[in-house]
Order: C-alpha cells, then sequence, then structure tokens
C-alpha cells in the first residue's frame, strides 16, 4: 500500500474516533443534566417529607397541652392542615343525637376572618362527599369533583378534594376535609399525612369528650350530694322535731299518768281501807260503787299508758315457763264472780294434745285474755262464756301454734265492725257511745302485745251465731316443772305474828294523802313506818335509824327519789343500806335499768294496793333471813339429767343438719358452754357477782338455743339477781349451775357422733 493510501486510512479512523468522542461527550451532557434533574426532584421530595414529619412531630407535642375540642379543632385547622400547603380545610364533629357531622373549625372561604366560621354546615350521614365518608367510615381522594354526583358546593366550587374520617376504637370522631381549586392536586402523600392528623385528632377529642363527660358527671354528683346533703339535713331536722314531739307526747303521758295516779291512789288506799270498817249497809254499797269506779279509772289510765308505752316502742316480753293449767284456772278464778253477777256461766276447755308446761309471757297473754273477758261480759249478754285452749296449724301448714279463744253466744258482729275491732279508740255496734267503755283502746292493744310475742289476734264472728275471739301465739313447750295449782289470794298476815318482829320501814312520799293511806296499810300489817316528806329527809332518816326497807317516791321536791337513793348508797355502802324500792307514779317507767342503775331493788306502782306493798316487804325480808341463814338452793331446783333436755326444741335445730354440721355446731356449742362453766366456777369461788352476771347471761342465751331449757332459766335468774346486786342468791344459784350444767353438757357429747334423722 502507498503512502498515500496509509495517510488516507488513517485520516477516516481519525475522522470516526473524533464523531464517536463527540456523540459520547453529547450523551455524557445529556445524562448528566437527567441527574441534576433528578437529583433536584428527590432533593424537593425529601424536602417535603421532612416538612410533613416536622409538622406531625409538633402537632405531636402540641395536643398535650391542648385543653378543649374547640381548641384542638382550630389548632389542626391553622396550625397543621395548613402548613401541610393545603389552602383549604374543614373539621368536622359527629353528633350522635342527630346522626350527622357538624362544622366546628375552618379556614380559606369559611373562615375569612380567621375567628369563626361563616354559615357552619351540619351534613347528615351519607350527604355528600363528606356525609359518605362519615358514613363508610373510609378516607377518599376525589381528583374532580364536577364530575362527582355527590359534591355539595359551599362557598365557591372546588377542584379535587381529600376527606378522611376519625375514629377512635371504631367509633366515628369527625370528619377532616381538605379541598383544592386545581384538579388532581391531591396525592397519596397528601392522603396519608391527613390520616395520621386524623388519628392524633381523634384520640385527643375522645379523650376530652370522656373528660368533659366524667366532668359533668361528677357536676352532676356533686349537685345531687349538694341536694342528698340538705335531704339528709332536713330528715335530721324532721327526724329531731319527731322525736322531739315523740319525747313530748311521752312526758306529757307520763306527767299526765302521775298527776292522775296521785290523786287516784289516795282514792283507792282510802276505800280500801273503809272496806275493813264496820260500816252501814247503804255506806258499804257506796264505798263500793266508789271502788268500782276507781277501778274502772285506773283500768283506762292503764290502757292509755300501754298504749303510748307500745307506740314509744317501750312494750317489754318476759318470758318463761308457765303451766297452761295454772294460767286458765286462775283466769277463771278471777272472773268467775264476776260471771255468777251476771247469771254468765264460765266453762274451761284445755284439749288433750295441750302440754303441760310452755315457753312464753303468762302476764302478757293474761292481759289479753282478760280484755276478751271483759268485753264479753259487757257486750256479748251471752248465758254462758267457754275459754278454750287448743293447737293449730300455722299459715301455710309448717307447724302448729296454741290458740287462746273466749266464745260466748251472744248476738255476734257483723263482718263491717270485724274489720275494725282491732283499731285504737274504735268502738263497734250498738257498744259505740255506752258509758264506762273506756278509749277504745284494749283491742288494739292486744294487737299490739301478739305481735310482740311474734302471734296475731283476730275474731270470727256471724250475726245472730256468736263470736270467737282468739290469740294465736307459736310458743313451744318445756319440760320444766311449773307449779299448777291455781293462785289463790294471799293472807296477809302480821308480820309480828309470822316473823316474831315488827319491820321498820322509811316512807319517802310528799303527798299527805299518800302519806296517810301508806303510813295505815303498813301498820295493818303491824310495821313501824317513818314518812318523810322528800329526798333529802330521806337521806337523813337513813344515817340516824336502821330500817329494814325503804319506799321511795321518784318525783319529791328538793331531792327526788334516784338521787336520795343514789346518795345512800354512797354514805352506807350498798351492802349496808337497807333495801330500796321505787315507789312511783309515772306510767311511763317500764324500763328498769333506770331504776337498777341508782341502786333500787324493785318497784311498786302507784295507785298501789296492799298485796304489791305486803309482797314487797316480804321479799326483803326473807331474802335478808336467807342471807343469814345457810340455805338450800339446790333443793329450789330438785330435776334429774332426763329433764335436763328438752330433745323436741334440740331436735328441730338438728334434723335439717347433716352429720357433719350436726358435729360442728354442738362441738361450737359445748366450747361455748364450757367457756361459761369456767368462767361462772371463777366467779363462784372468788364471790365474784358480776363475773356470774356476765357468764350466765351468755350461758342463758346458748342453753335456750340448743334446748337446756332449765339451765337457761337457771342461767337468767343468776343473771338477773347479779344485776340487782343480790349477790348472796345469785352465787347460789351459780353454786346449782355449777353442779348441773356438765349434765347437760354430757347429754350434748352424746348427740355430737349421732346420724340425723333418716340417714344410717
Amino acid at each position: 500500500m502507498s503512502s498515500s493510501e496509509e495517510i488516507d486510512l488513517l485520516n477516516r479512523k481519525l475522522s470516526r474516533e473524533n464523531k464517536a468522542r463527540l456523540e459520547a461527550e453529547q450523551l455524557l451532557e445529556e445524562k448528566s443534566a437527567a441527574l441534576y434533574e433528578a437529583n433536584q426532584a428527590l432533593t424537593a421530595v425529601n424536602s417535603g417529607q421532612q416538612e410533613y414529619l416536622t409538622v406531625l412531630s409538633d402537632f405531636a407535642l402540641a395536643i398535650t397541652t391542648i385543653k378543649s375540642i374547640d381548641e384542638l379543632a382550630w389548632y389542626v385547622v391553622r396550625e397543621v392542615v395548613g402548613r401541610l400547603g393545603f389552602s383549604d380545610c374543614v373539621f368536622y364533629l359527629y353528633d350522635a343525637s342527630t346522626k350527622s357531622i357538624i362544622q366546628c373549625a375552618a379556614i380559606a372561604d369559611k373562615n375569612p376572618e380567621g375567628q369563626k366560621i361563616l354559615n357552619p354546615l351540619s351534613i347528615s350521614l351519607g350527604q355528600g362527599i363528606t356525609g359518605s365518608v362519615a358514613a363508610s367510615r373510609r378516607p377518599e381522594i376525589v381528583n374532580d369533583v364536577s364530575t362527582d354526583p355527590r359534591y355539595v358546593p359551599d362557598i365557591t366550587p372546588g377542584g379535587s378534594e381529600v376527606c378522611v374520617p376519625m375514629l377512635h376504637d371504631g367509633i366515628l370522631i369527625g370528619v377532616i376535609d381538605c379541598e383544592s381549586p386545581e384538579k388532581n392536586f391531591f396525592s397519596e402523600q397528601h392522603l396519608t399525612a391527613l390520616e395520621t392528623v386524623a388519628s392524633y385528632a381523634s384520640a385527643k377529642v375522645a379523650e376530652r369528650q370522656a373528660h368533659d363527660r366524667a366532668t359533668a358527671r361528677t357536676k352532676d354528683l356533686e349537685q345531687k350530694i349538694v341536694q342528698l346533703t340538705k335531704l339528709k339535713e332536713e330528715l335530721e331536722a324532721a327526724k329531731e322535731k319527731a322525736e322531739e314531739s315523740s319525747a313530748l307526747k311521752s312526758r306529757f303521758v307520763a306527767t299526765i299518768s302521775h298527776e292522775i295516779r296521785t290523786p287516784l291512789s289516795g282514792i283507792l288506799g282510802s276505800l280500801d281501807l273503809l272496806q275493813d270498817e264496820e260500816m252501814p249497809t247503804k255506806a258499804g254499797t257506796l264505798v263500793e260503787m266508789a271502788r268500782n269506779s276507781g277501778q274502772t279509772l285506773q283500768a283506762l289510765l292503764n290502757d292509755v299508758i300501754d298504749f303510748a308505752r307500745s307506740e314509744a316502742g317501750m312494750l317489754q316480753i318476759e318470758p318463761s315457763a308457765f303451766s297452761i293449767i295454772e294460767l286458765v284456772s286462775s283466769i277463771q278464778s278471777f272472773w268467775l264472780p264476776h260471771a255468777k253477777a251476771r247469771n254468765v256461766a264460765l266453762d274451761i276447755d284445755v284439749k288433750d294434745d295441750i302440754a303441760k308446761n310452755y315457753w312464753g309471757d303468762p302476764a302478757r297473754i293474761r292481759q289479753i285474755i282478760n280484755n276478751y273477758f271483759s268485753n264479753a261480759l259487757k257486750y256479748a249478754k251471752s248465758a254462758r262464756l267457754i275459754l278454750s285452749v287448743e293447737n293449730v296449724a300455722m299459715a301455710g301448714g309448717d307447724g302448729t301454734q296454741v290458740q287462746f279463744s273466749i266464745i260466748d253466744f251472744g248476738p255476734g258482729i257483723s263482718a263491717e265492725d270485724q274489720e275494725q275491732l282491732f283499731s285504737e279508740f274504735t268502738r263497734v255496734g250498738a257498744h259505740k257511745r255506752q258509758i264506762g267503755d273506756g278509749a277504745g283502746l284494749g283491742l288494739a292493744i292486744c294487737r299490739q302485745m301478739a305481735e310482740l310475742m311474734d302471734g296475731s289476734v283476730g275474731v270470727d264472728s256471724q250475726p245472730g251465731s256468736g263470736s270467737r275471739f282468739w290469740l294465736r301465739l307459736p310458743i313451744q313447750s318445756v319440760l320444766e316443772q311449773v307449779d299448777d295449782r291455781p293462785a289463790t289470794t294471799r293472807s296477809l298476815d302480821s308480820f309480828r305474828e309470822r316473823l316474831g318482829a315488827r319491820p321498820r320501814i322509811l316512807v319517802a312520799e310528799d303527798v299527805p294523802t299518800n302519806q296517810t293511806i301508806i303510813r295505815m296499810t303498813l301498820e295493818a300489817f303491824d310495821c313501824r313506818v317513818t314518812i318523810v316528806n322528800n329526798g333529802i329527809e330521806a337521806v337523813e332518816a337513813t344515817l340516824n335509824h336502821d330500817f329494814d326497807l325503804i319506799f321511795m317516791d321518784i318525783a319529791m321536791p328538793e331531792m327526788d327519789g334516784m338521787a336520795a337513793t343514789s346518795r345512800i348508797h354512797k354514805l352506807l355502802g350498798k351492802e349496808k343500806a337497807p333495801p330500796i324500792y321505787a315507789l312511783t307514779a309515772h306510767g311511763m317507767d317500764t324500763d328498769r335499768e333506770e331504776f337498777e342503775a341508782a341502786g333500787m331493788v324493785g318497784i311498786v306502782t302507784k295507785p298501789f294496793d296492799r298485796q304489791d306493798l305486803y309482797t314487797a316487804i316480804e321479799q326483803c325480808l326473807l331474802h335478808e333471813k336467807t342471807g343469814k341463814e345457810d340455805t338450800n338452793i339446790q333443793g329450789m331446783y330438785e330435776f334429774d339429767e332426763h329433764s335436763m333436755l328438752d330433745r323436741d326444741m334440740l331436735m328441730a335445730l338438728l334434723d335439717p343438719l347433716d352429720t357433719d354440721s350436726r358435729s360442728m355446731l354442738l362441738n361450737q356449742c359445748i366450747a361455748d358452754l364450757s367457756s361459761c362453766l369456767q368462767l361462772i366456777t371463777d366467779g363462784f369461788h372468788q364471790k365474784d357477782t358480776k363475773k356470774v352476771a356476765d357468764a350466765t347471761h351468755k350461758l342463758k342465751s346458748v342453753s335456750g338455743t340448743f334446748g337446756l331449757v332449765q339451765l337457761q332459766h337457771l342461767s337468767g335468774t343468776a343473771s338477773e339477781l347479779g344485776k340487782q346486786g343480790v349477790d348472796a342468791e345469785c352465787l347460789a344459784t351459780a353454786e346449782v349451775i355449777v353442779d348441773r350444767l356438765p349434765v347437760g353438757i354430757e347429754a350434748l357429747r352424746l348427740l355430737v357422733d349421732a346420724p340425723p334423722v333418716g340417714e344410717v
């Protein structure tokens, strides 16, 4: 190849290389420009993302200091959404009561002044784009709202819209809605950022709503507390007023009863003494009439007082073992003369299934039956009356109860009158206006006393067929021996003849008439009587003379009977002071604790009768005698282990139980009884009457529950003697308990492993 050819070849090769180099340089410039543009775009994106993160971070910090929902709404639309670059934003809250979302904060056209929303809208769920998002609870981007039929123009038409719901635990809180005049303005990045804002905002709204509800409830509770406090104060004021009224009524009854009893005591006492004198027949008849009238007045007064006691919750039941035969026989003996005077036969019908002895309050039972008899003799006009005692089924057939009935064969009582009979201040039929019928309280008091004994009263009658007035009591039979001989009126023999000495009695009484009556009554018993006018004179007389007994009036001038009694015991000592009986006309003094606290041993109520005074003197003198002599209290309680336990009462308690429950219950009882035995034994040997009284009080409850009715009676007696300060008899009774209680414990121990009825 020639040199020219080689040069030409080299030139062509160089030209190709230059062209390739130029093409490569051009391509590099194009790539560099594209890379620059891409880098610029990436920088812009990163800057926007960083701005979003900054806004959201600031929102997360600011939200902790926001105090109200309104403040939150405005912060979202201004400081959050506004900084994200959205030109238009509305914050809606959901109203469950109207099922709609309501505008509460906005920027741009809805808030030109930056302070409040112009024409805030209330949008129902499902209405428009915003309502649809609220109903579906799903976010949406609408690139061209003009093509969406749901769009509802507000102030100015929009181009595009993004809307997200605010949800908390799946519950709709509200909606955040943003619009732009440009179509296709909102991206997924905008949606993500707005959803984050909505999430923060919904949690805060839910928290503030819960706080607001709690605050409202707190205020409501505070108002209710204020109302309840006011109501409580009003109720306490009403209660105090009622108690004051009740106390005033009680004081009124006590005062009136005292004022009536005082002259009545003088009247009846004088008439009693006159009946002991020889008088012309006519004078004797007048005295008897006056005495009967006085007794009627006394009965009326007692009814009023008993009713007042019952209304004040002061009536008390004092249960003990008693004989049905003795009770009905003594009632018959009392009423037989009255029945004969009216040519009325009085019969007793005690059914064969009635047990010999029962546990109950014979005094209250007697009072109810006496009221029935009194009414029957007044109103029935029957030639025959029957006192019937029988067992009858309880309501529902669950066991039996004892029914006492007074049956007459008179004109009977209408159904209308029967409904009113046991109401207070009620008299029915032809007897509504008869003189001497009382205040119409007798049967009302019978009802109240029966209810106190967990019983009931009633009447069965038809006009023309007579009447049956009944008392039903759920009393239980007991094994305790009770003297069933009919009670007889005791002979009030001279104490000089009975004891060979004349008792010396001090009477503190400020009413001259009563002084005369009680002096004459006591002197008839061969007592030596000293009369003083008040408590001061009573204390002075007691310090200067030896008395066997003091009858102490309660209401006296200078110093009352309670204060005088306390003063005597303080100066002489309780053991050396003579026994003191309260001599009172206060009808409301049913609670003996007040007198016992002052050291008195008993009560004689005005108008007093000779039997009451005689019995009080007799008890004190015999107690003094037994305190000096070694009497055998054991002889008063003769019984063996076979009569120790009332098995029927115990089995009623144990039969429903299984073996384990029976054993557990009996073992606990045995442990309690053993503890009582130890305490009573210690108290007896230490001559500590208080310890004996406390231990026997507990023993009374335990022994009675488990059928040891005789030990219940003994412990009740010892406890009462101990409370009254009758130390010698209390300790003597404790000695009997210490001797007999182990027998009772052993009787229960034998039952511990015995299977219940029906088990093998």
